[in-house]
């Protein structure tokens, strides 16, 4: 029953829409009402429609139209050249059509729907009938007979590839410098100092005559002079360690609950 199917019945078919009813159908197709119901008595013994109100397409008629579809973007072969020659010569009804190329009716149907989609064939539906004739590509085609060069493939779509986000640059972590504990000051060790030479007594009595000079006034020693200012230094350097070190604490402190 599929073989039967043919390129009237598939012009048919695409003249029915959703709202296609079977009174309307007749002016969609340029013939009366009697053929008009000739017709759709055929497409509904092939299971393609349904006589409803409005007419459906059945899913064996929807597979028929997808595969004539699909047929449409295959490329030019041998077959469509000599159905162009034939139609050339005179053929123009699709029977006398399919008697000159020797090819199951629904062969010839999806290969005349290709034709006529890519350009080279049109028709005249009228009265039931259907007159197939050339346009200028499929003449010229015809003319040729020269096989056209196939289309090259086509390459598979790329997805669209959105730009390259800027990393962001990556911030090294800082380590807090660990405070340094500050030095225990060095205690100085006492130097041994020399015994007092024995004083005269003139020198003794002159002495006794003299005020007492006071403690800070006493001459020092160069050593303890020096003890002294190696102490000092020691102070300030503890002194700027510690402020140091109270400057580091405040900062962590302020970043911490900042």
């Amino acid at each position: 029953m599929a073989d039967e199917v043919n390129f009237i019945d598939l012009i048919a078919l695409s003249k029915i829409g959703p709202d296609t009813t079977s009174d309307k159908y007749g002016g969609l197709i340029n013939s009366s009402f009697f053929d008009a119901a000739n017709i759709l008595g055929g497409l509904s013994i092939k299971h393609l429609v349904s006589l409803s109100n409005p007419i459906a397409v059945t899913e064996v008629g929807k597979q028929f139209i997808d595969e004539a579809n699909a047929k449409a973007k295959t490329d030019f072969d041998p077959l469509d050249l000599t159905i162009l020659t034939q139609i050339k010569t005179g053929k123009k009804s699709v029977e006398e059509l399919g008697a000159a190329v020797s090819v199951r009716p629904r062969d010839l149907a999806l290969h005349l729907f290709k034709l006529t989609q890519q350009g080279y064939t049109t028709y005249e539906f009228r009265s039931g009938i259907i007159t197939l004739m050339l346009t200028e590509k499929g003449f010229a085609q015809a003319s040729s007979g020269v096989m056209p060069r196939p289309s090259p493939p086509q390459p598979p779509a790329q997805p669209a590839q959105s730009p390259p986000q800027p990393s962001s640059p990556t911030v090294p972590m800082q380590t807090q410098p660990t405070p340094s504990q500050p030095a225990a000051p060095a205690i100085p060790t006492p130097m041994p100092t020399a015994p007092t030479p024995p004083v005269p007594a003139a020198s003794a009595q002159a002495s006794a005559a003299q005020p007492a000079q006071p403690a800070e006034q006493k001459s020092l020693t160069p050593q303890e002079v020096e003890k002294k200012i190696k102490a000092a230094k020691m102070r300030q350097r503890i002194i700027v360690v510690l402020v140091v070190i109270i400057v580091i604490l405040a900062i962590i402190a302020i970043a911490k609950y900042a």
